[in-house]
C-alpha cells in the first residue's frame, strides 16, 4: 500500500527535527483518514506552496498521547502557556500561539509519535540563556503534508 511517509522512522528525518523529540526517540504511527490533529500557532495553516507544518498533537488519545481533552484539563485556564511549556515552543521561534488550528486527515498517513524534548526559553534574551521549557507532551510529526492530505476544520 502506497501511503504518505510509508517508510518513515526517526533516522529518516533531519537531525534538527530528531532533536525535537526527547532522547531523539519517536515511533512510527499510522493515522487513519478523518483523524483530527491540533496545534496552537500564530501562522497560517497553509504555506504559500500549499504545504503544512509537520508538528501536531492528536485530538483523540493516540498511543501515549493524551488527546486534546486531557491536555485541556491539565492546562486549565492557562492552556496556551501550558502548551508552550510542555510542547517546548521556544520564544525565539516567534510563535505567538494565538490561534487554535484543527485539521482532519483526508487519507491515511504515517508519522512519528514521541515526547517533545526541552527547548531554550529564549536563547536570544539576556538572563534566559539557562532557562528551558520542560517539554514532555506527546507530539505527532508528519512531514510532506499538503492541501491534498488535510482539511482545515478550525
Amino acid at each position: 500500500m502506497n501511503m504518505l511517509n510509508n517508510n518513515i522512522n526517526i533516522q529518516s528525518i533531519p537531525e534538527d527535527h530528531r532533536k525535537a523529540f526527547r532522547n531523539k526517540n519517536a515511533n512510527p504511527v499510522t493515522l487513519k483518514s478523518n483523524h483530527l490533529l491540533f496545534k496552537f500557532t500564530g501562522n497560517q495553516l497553509f504555506r504559500s506552496d500549499g504545504s503544512v507544518t509537520e508538528w501536531w498533537f492528536s485530538v483523540d488519545p493516540l498511543g501515549n498521547a493524551p488527546g486534546f481533552t486531557k491536555t485541556y484539563e491539565r492546562g486549565g485556564s492557562n492552556l496556551k502557556e501550558f502548551i508552550r511549556a510542555r510542547a517546548a515552543v521556544s520564544k525565539h521561534w516567534g510563535n505567538s500561539l494565538r490561534d487554535l488550528k484543527v485539521i482532519k486527515l483526508k487519507c491515511p498517513v504515517k508519522g512519528l509519535l514521541g515526547q517533545c524534548s526541552g527547548q531554550p526559553f529564549d536563547e536570544n534574551e539576556p538572563g534566559y540563556k539557562n532557562v528551558t521549557f520542560i517539554g514532555g507532551e506527546w507530539q505527532v510529526y508528519i512531514p510532506n503534508l499538503t492541501r491534498i492530505e488535510v482539511e482545515e476544520i478550525q
